[in-house]
């Protein structure tokens, strides 16, 4: 089974204002996937991203995701990305990894698989090392 998801608010560690202001006023103009290499991501261009054909995302049941992360000195650090279900509450480490070098015009990779336990709008919050460096959030619904 398939859902749909797409990237419906972003906000970059120390840009809160503009972020905040996309809540306030409810615009969430944000790109759902975005081109590096020869392959189609989801995620937030020249920041953080995974490769996914399309915005479809199997519902509970483990799926191989590969990660690009852009930036200085992120190669060898540690990789994570948190989910929160804000429906419901319910969170997940859905990655604990490591950069790898530079992938897909990106300064680094880490393949991972995750699962979505349920449907929902999803927070994404990534880690590179132990600083966040991105939140993104996705909506998983049923098909």
């Amino acid at each position: 089974m398939f859902v749909s998801a797409g990237i419906i608010g972003c906000s970059t560690v120390g840009d809160t204002s503009s972020a905040e202001e996309e809540q306030e006023s409810g615009s969430q103009d944000m790109s759902v996937t975005f081109e590096s290499g020869a392959y189609t991501m989801v995620g937030i261009e020249d920041k953080a991203g995974f490769i996914n054909g399309s915005t479809e995302l199997p519902v509970n049941d483990p799926n191989k995701y590969m990660w690009h992360v852009w930036g200085e000195d992120v190669e060898g650090r540690s990789f994570t990305v948190t989910g929160k279900n804000l429906d419901t509450g319910e969170e997940e480490t859905l990655v604990d990894s490591e950069l790898a070098g530079p992938n897909n015009e990106a300064d680094a990779h880490a393949p991972s698989i995750m699962t979505f336990p349920s449907a929902g709008e999803w927070e994404l919050i990534v880690y590179v090392g132990d600083n966040q460096f991105e939140t993104m959030r996705i909506t998983v619904a049923d098909s």
